[in-house]
């Protein structure tokens, strides 16, 4: 520690800037959410010695949540501390003398530039103290403001999502007028879709970043939509995602920029063994000429047969959709074994991968000479379900990693493995589940998180977190040897 505090401020920004706050998975918190958690390493750092603590101070108290009514308390205890370095602020629990307090201290704070207001519509007063603070930019909401906002300028203000049929409301439309913007609209379409304007009943606000659009009661679209959104008036809207969770739509009709994927994959016999569950497409970039208007950037696919090569439709997906950055792939139907190296290389082939969701992939893989699987942690030798649950938690942890390696863009994979089916009274259920994003932590592409962990009977911690340190040193990729011919 006294290595640490005696180096120079410009080297120790740069330690702090790389381990001030714990990363975000996908989906914790609202995608236009600024705030940030610091992580377990500056706290602890910040009370092992008083001169760290002192230059840790902008870090600690750049973001802070009230999540209990004592927390509004905390703020007022330390409000010169808050008024001097937070910047991102999200206000969660209300009760009224709460949000009295905190409509009084914020007029103080000389950084913060981002609120976050839960439950707004009924924190009337509170809502124009933040509309009035200077230095905010934006002001994130979860439902629509009291009406009586709309005689207000709206524009710092952002709401996260809102769900609605076939048209925009004149009620939103109000708040919209007001300048408000709208970062994900969700339609759910009945009938026909023909194109996205007024005329055919939707005006998409210039404000509007994200669109999904069920389209499971849908007749065949026309995506000439797709021009329309891409034109000046709609420069904000970045993507679009068509979800078919039915499994309905997609199955009967064939978007125009999946075609060719779909061509191929007739050629190489391969359509019969998948189908889409939800596409995201997204906006190219403005100087991107060379590029379509719209390009495929998510994928959810669902395997329907256990008799084909995985490795075949990966390699297909990553040839036809180069720029795809979520890829979604549920296994729960597969059967066939593959070794955890083939696998991660295949995987490795996506070089514009983000995010990697993988459902019931662990019973797939072969980890070569090392099945069956030491476990990594202590086991209830007497605990039969333990006995099962502890290498698959290894096997996970292990895969992972596996594909962080190879996958050099990746940030985030999302996991949910199953035990065997067992029977309960009438219910059939499984003997274990864990499931959970595990984040990229550095350069070194180790990963962390925690994982949700149900067992049955009931047992164990409902949590476990998994990093890759906890692997030992002899867990080399080169020890999973294996011979390719003895493979199914």
């Amino acid at each position: 520690m006294h290595l640490l505090s005696s180096l120079p401020n410009e080297l120790l920004s740069s330690i702090v800037d790389y381990i001030a706050y714990t990363p975000n998975p996908p989906d914790s918190q609202p995608e236009e959410s600024l705030f940030q958690w610091a992580s377990p390493e500056l706290i602890s750092l910040s009370l092992s010695n008083r001169s760290l603590r002192q230059f840790f101070l902008p870090y600690l108290f750049a973001n802070f949540k009230t999540r209990y009514l004592m927390d509004a308390g905390l703020v007022e205890k330390d409000v010169r501390l808050f008024s001097k370095y937070t910047k991102v602020f999200v206000i969660d629990v209300f009760s009224e003398k709460g949000d009295q307090l905190i409509s009084q201290l914020l007029s103080g704070f000389k950084q913060l530039f981002s609120v976050e207001l839960r439950s707004c519509w009924h924190r009337t007063d509170l809502f124009k103290a933040i509309l009035a603070l200077p230095t905010v930019t934006s002001i994130l909401v979860d439902v629509l403001p009291d009406e009586s906002m709309c005689n207000h300028d709206l524009s710092k203000v952002v709401l996260g999502h809102i769900t609605l049929g076939q048209a925009l409301s004149p009620h939103l439309e109000r708040y919209l007028d007001r300048g408000m913007k709208l970062a994900c609209l969700e339609l759910f379409v009945f009938g026909s879709l023909h194109s996205l304007n007024s005329q055919s009943g939707y005006k998409i606000s210039s404000g509007v970043k994200k669109i999904q659009v069920h389209m499971e009661r849908s007749d065949s679209v026309s995506y000439s939509f797709l021009s329309e959104l891409s034109r000046a008036t709609h420069s904000v809207l970045k993507e679009l995602w068509l979800l078919d969770d039915l499994e309905i739509y997609f199955a009967r009709h064939t978007p125009p920029f999946l075609t060719s994927f779909i061509e191929e994959s007739r050629r190489q016999h391969l359509r019969q063994f998948f189908i889409f569950k939800r596409i995201g497409l997204r906006k190219a970039e403005a100087h991107d000429q060379s590029s379509q208007e719209w390009y495929v950037m998510g994928l959810n696919l669902i395997t329907t047969s256990s008799s084909t090569s995985l490795i075949q439709i990966l390699t297909l997906v990553a040839s036809s959709f180069p720029k795809l950055e979520a890829l979604d792939f549920d296994l729960k139907n597969h059967e066939c074994k593959y070794h955890v190296n083939d696998l991660a290389r295949v995987l490795g082939r996506f070089s514009s991968l983000k995010t990697l969701s993988l459902s019931g992939l662990y019973k797939l893989l072969d980890f070569g000479n090392t099945n069956p699987l030491p476990p990594i942690r202590q086991v209830d030798s007497t605990n039969a379900v333990d006995m099962e649950l502890a290498p698959a938690e290894t096997g996970v942890l292990w895969y992972t990693s596996r594909i962080a390696k190879e996958v050099t863009c990746l940030d985030a994979i999302h996991i949910q493995d199953l035990g065997d089916e067992i029977l309960m009274g009438v219910l059939t259920t499984h003997k274990w589940r864990i499931s959970g994003w595990l984040l990229v932590m550095n350069d070194d592409r180790d990963i962390g998180g925690t994982l949700s962990r149900v067992t049955c009977p009931a047992f164990l911690e409902p949590e476990v977190s998994l990093e890759t340190r906890m692997l030992p040193p002899d867990y080399t990729w080169e020890s999973l040897t294996h011979d390719s011919t003895k493979r199914t």
